[in-house]
């Protein structure tokens, strides 16, 4: 999974976690559903389960919730790549299903608030007594509360709640651990060490693209300069609303990457990279760095590697000096992007909605999401739930993640609370291990901005400053660092910043901010 491009996070990927609900397709079911016990669920098909099955009610989960909970799901998916042209149409139509999981917080203009508002979901208020599991965890856990909820109080969907900080960072820089060794350097700690490792993979190594990654990849260097990356430039710290674009160290950083590009450290095509060419440049050794996860890159890159040797380490987020402060990582929030399963004004039995989607937090669904199913998936050894071979050493040559998603809901997403025991049984590699490791410093979630929305008087106001600002200033950060623009030209930029209307947006974002912090 590619970092949340982090924030976590792929819309399939996340989208998957509804589609565990199908189960109705299933030969040797009954024609006809009993309308009391039916539901229909708007979902994503995950990208890898799509490669093997046509639905995931084939899937061991589905139909062991379906024996469960004795509830008959008609699941809907769009195409994939077509998610969001899907879910407009669907959420502008009359007959919407029971249930929709997606982005509220991030991907519905407005947030939650205007989709109740608005009259396309409902609030969970008044059904409580019908979710009591859902309900006591977030009674016990403030923050995964106020993510779950909006301004005026509602509870607008069943989240999707990580459960330990070992979850929140799962992407980070890696490197060549073989070349490090043959060259008797450490692992990077500062700007300055990555400065010289990248030199000595171009020049002694012979990588033509020291560092291989896009323009979100280059996000990792920020922290070395104390500042925000072109692709997520507001944080917050002490309750005020801050951008990294007004501050020196975002002008050191595109200075920093500029001269790592004239000199051919950076990938010089960083700005149209796709990750076929990403992951072939770091598997060739066309590259001896590149920015990743876990699974996807450094499970992937260990299996296919053919070079006897080669090996991989995650590095630290670079800081200026040893011991400065992680304040920019790739880090998610307790609940990313506002995902949720949200019931629809179109649900005719929400008492039963409620009472299915409230499974998946009581101890039973929390195992059975996470786990999957005892003695088959997983076994209890010492009060642990260690997965068995079937998922770690599959004999059908299945994937370790494509196993876990037949079984489980933990490695991709929805309406449960993440075990972070998931995560350490799927870091399975010594160098997986270790990335986690290196990538567990935490400090940078108390200065992520929350994934909110503002008030509904400033909605359209801050769409359109949105929008054109990030939009500016991303173009502006590819075009210093490739020398387009000229470093000397950052003040301009700044005035142009403001002229488009920065302090505003920041005066709109803090008024949301005082009212999230309100909740």
């Amino acid at each position: 999974m590619r970092g949340k491009k982090i924030i976590c996070g792929i819309v399939s990927a996340v989208l998957v976690m509804s589609c565990f609900l199908s189960g109705c397709n299933d030969k040797g079911k009954k024609e006809t559903a009993n309308a009391e016990n039916s539901l229909s669920y708007w979902c994503v098909l995950n990208s890898a389960l799509s490669q093997t099955m046509s639905n995931f009610g084939e899937t061991p989960l589905a139909k062991e919730l379906s024996e469960k909970l004795g509830v008959e799901l008609t699941y809907i998916h769009p195409p994939l790549g077509q998610e969001t042209e899907k879910f407009n149409l669907l959420i502008a139509s009359n007959d919407m299903p029971d249930i929709i999981w997606w982005k509220w917080g991030d991907n519905y203009t407005g947030g939650p608030s205007k989709a109740i508002q608005e009259k396309r979901i409902i609030s969970l208020n008044e059904y409580k007594e019908h979710a009591p599991n859902f309900f006591k965890y977030l009674s016990e856990h403030k923050e995964a509360d106020k993510l779950s909820k909006t301004d005026e109080g509602d509870y607008f969907g069943f989240t999707f709640i990580k459960d330990d900080e070992i979850s929140l960072i799962t992407d980070g820089p890696l490197l060549r651990k073989d070349w490090l060794d043959d060259l008797g350097l450490e692992v990077p700690e500062t700007i300055d060490d990555w400065e010289k490792v990248l030199r000595a993979f171009k020049e002694k190594k012979g990588a033509t693209a020291p560092v291989s990654t896009d323009t979100y990849g280059l996000a990792m260097f920020s922290n070395g300069f104390n500042t925000t990356s072109p692709l997520n430039g507001y944080y917050q710290e002490d309750g005020v609303v801050k951008t990294g674009f007004y501050e020196e160290g975002f002008k050191n950083y595109v200075t920093r990457l500029n001269k790592w590009y004239s000199e051919g450290l950076l990938d010089q095509d960083f700005t149209t990279l796709d990750m076929t060419t990403i992951n072939s440049n770091i598997l060739s050794g066309v590259s001896g760095a590149t920015y990743n996860s876990i699974g996807s890159g450094i499970g992937r890159y260990m299996a296919a590697a053919t070079e006897e040797g080669y090996s991989l380490v995650g590095a630290p987020y670079p800081v200026g000096k040893a011991g400065d402060e992680r304040k920019f990582t790739t880090i998610s929030a307790i609940v990313p992007g506002g995902y949720a399963a949200a019931i629809t004004t179109s649900c005719k039995n929400i008492p039963l909605a409620m009472k299915f989607l409230d499974y998946g937090y009581s101890e039973e669904g929390h195992m059975l999401m996470n786990f999957g199913i005892e003695g088959e998936s997983y076994e209890m050894k010492d009060d642990y739930p260690a997965y068995t071979e079937l998922v770690t050493k599959n004999n059908e040559g299945l994937a370790f993640a494509e196993v876990l998603g037949r079984y489980t809901l933990s490695s991709s997403s929805g309406p449960i609370i993440q075990d972070h025991r998931y995560m350490e049984q799927y870091a399975q590699l010594p160098e997986q291990k270790q990335a986690l490791e290196n990538w567990s410093d935490r400090t940078a979630l108390k200065y992520v901005y929350p994934p909110i929305s503002p008030k509904a008087e400033d909605l359209g106001e801050y769409s359109r400053l949105k929008t054109d600002i990030d939009s500016y200033a991303k173009e502006m950060f590819s075009k210093f660092v490739v020398g387009v623009e000229p470093i000397e030209n950052y003040d301009k930029f700044v005035s142009e910043l403001k002229a488009k209307g920065m302090d505003r947006l920041l005066d709109i974002m803090q008024k949301a901010l005082d009212a999230y912090n309100a909740r």
